[in-house]
């Protein structure tokens, strides 16, 4: 439910008072060529404005180099090569018979980020998890959120309980034609999610903190920062719409079928990316001016395409 402060739906009279200025000629020149490329031609010109300083996006700002995450698919876990020098793992299991406990015997929690995809039975492989490991671990499952499941949900979030850093859940979000339509698509399904379990009692700041998002890149490195740095200010934006007092940082993977290597991103990055093996490329990346005011574009659309009604 949107709070009373939000009834007018605009982003900008939410964080700006006065009307904000237009963008310099040669900003505005670039972002329509590149809006057009988008196939987003009809942008309104209220939308092509300075971002308001208020905004609160330090997400904006890079810090720490993101972390790669490397990929290992399982078929025989007492086969599997494990590469001892990777900071992050994400094993997916080819089957959801094999047997868990061979191959989390082989792992180091203590030095390593885990993560566990594919043909899982998640229930049980949290069980093992808690089992095995007495302490605390990092990473998460792959495990869709489903609104229609919440008695599932409620039992990864309960068995998994002991490690308060573990992201059960993962948000993914396809590479797609419209940027609009794949964050509003987002922004829907993070809200039926989180009303399916808020009704059996869970905060949705609490239920953020479980949640990861996963995007995947396209070959526009331009779009794919720009999404990036949209996604992080609308998910900030629609925690605030929720009376949530201090807004969750969120949690974005992206990941690109042309590698082996995904890219976790903590909550204070936004990077641009190659269109080749998802490599973070700042030197190619055009100048952050023209990323904000792509990124405010994008946000207002999608914001004003997303009616009250609809939440």
């Amino acid at each position: 439910m949107m709070s009373t402060h939000e009834s007018d739906h605009s982003l900008a009279q939410a964080y700006s008072p006065a009307p904000l200025p237009p963008l310099s000629p040669t900003l505005r020149e670039a972002a329509l060529a590149i809006l057009s490329q988008w196939k987003m031609e009809e942008t309104p010109d209220a939308y092509l404005t300075q971002p308001p300083h208020s905004w609160e996006i330090a997400a904006f700002v890079p810090s720490d180099l993101p972390v790669p995450r490397q990929l290992i698919t399982v078929s025989e876990p007492d086969l599997a090569e494990l590469p001892s020098e990777a900071r992050a793992l994400e094993l997916i299991f080819e089957s959801p018979d094999l047997s868990y406990e061979p191959l989390l015997a082989r792992l180091n929690p203590a030095q390593q980020v885990l993560y566990f995809s594919g043909a899982v039975d998640y229930l049980a492989l949290a069980d093992s998890l808690q089992e095995l490991f007495t302490s605390p671990i990092q990473g998460g499952f792959g495990s869709k959120p489903n609104p229609e499941l919440p008695g599932f949900e409620e039992g990864l979030l309960r068995k998994t309980s002991f490690s308060p850093d573990f992201r059960v859940f993962r948000l993914e979000s396809p590479a797609g034609d419209d940027p609009v339509e794949r964050l509003s698509h987002i922004l829907f399904s993070l809200n039926r999610w989180l009303t399916a379990l808020q009704e059996q009692g869970h905060s949705p700041d609490d239920l953020l903190s479980k949640l990861e998002f996963s995007l995947e890149l396209t070959g526009d490195s331009v779009l794919n920062a720009v999404s990036v740095r949209t996604l992080r200010f609308l998910l900030f934006h629609w925690q605030k719409t929720r009376d949530i007092l201090q807004p969750q940082p969120v949690f974005i993977h992206a990941y690109s079928h042309q590698s082996t290597t995904d890219w976790v991103l903590s909550h204070t990055q936004a990077y641009s990316f190659t269109s080749e093996l998802a490599l973070v490329n700042q030197e190619e990346a055009p100048m952050d001016d023209l990323l904000n005011a792509l990124a405010w574009v994008l946000a207002q659309q999608v914001w004003q395409d997303y009616s009250p009604e609809q939440w």
